[in-house]
């Protein structure tokens, strides 16, 4: 059985897959634009219960740090249409995203390794970034920058105008009924 990050590494490698061999990347770097085929758009948005995705550009450099090491960097800018978690209606959105990462050689640990020694852990703060992993000489750009686009979308998107009360809190802003108006009046007569 597979585990469930693997599952999803694998299917972003088949959404979005532009490998670029470390090997052949020159000294001066290499631009990469990713821009997407209409078959990629439609997968894209399935696979993210997207309405639609009306642009998609990613301008990226790699750029060799030494023989293995790489410094990925560059911009991620997309116009998609979400779904209102609340009334289902179209809503606008920017994917803006800045990408800088530093990948290295290395097969990504799976959670059928041993158990991590508490121990040995080490903890590094937020100025120290954990770099990314390479494996065989390719690193996947398309699935980096897919990685970007997911950050960069609105997890609980809210269009304009929507009524965002729970049903209790709907509820409870009912209009009194005229009954409610008389059993006020008649405990106002009441004699005490």
């Amino acid at each position: 059985m597979s585990d469930s990050s693997d599952d999803l590494a694998n299917d972003a490698e088949t959404l979005l897959s532009r490998p670029v061999r470390v090997s052949s990347i020159p000294k001066k770097g290499q631009h990469v634009i990713i821009k997407l085929s209409d078959a990629e758009k439609r997968a894209i948005t399935a696979y993210y219960s997207l309405k639609e995705i009306k642009a998609f550009e990613a301008k990226i450099l790699l750029e060799k740090v030494n023989s293995t090491k790489v410094h990925m960097t560059g911009a991620l800018k997309a116009d998609v249409v979400q779904s209102c978690v609340r009334s289902f209606a179209p809503v606008p959105a920017r994917v803006d995203e800045a990408i800088d990462i530093t990948l290295v050689p290395g097969e990504a640990p799976s959670r059928s390794h041993r158990p991590i020694n508490e121990e040995a852990v080490l903890v590094l703060g937020l100025e120290h970034d954990m770099p990314d992993l390479y494996d065989q000489d390719t690193i996947d750009v398309g699935v980096l920058t897919l990685e970007h686009f997911c950050l960069g979308l609105q997890p609980y998107p809210q269009a304009e105008g929507a009524d965002f009360r729970t049903l209790h809190q709907i509820a409870n802003d009912k209009e009194p009924s005229p009954f409610a108006g008389l059993a006020a009046l008649r405990d106002k007569l009441k004699p005490e």
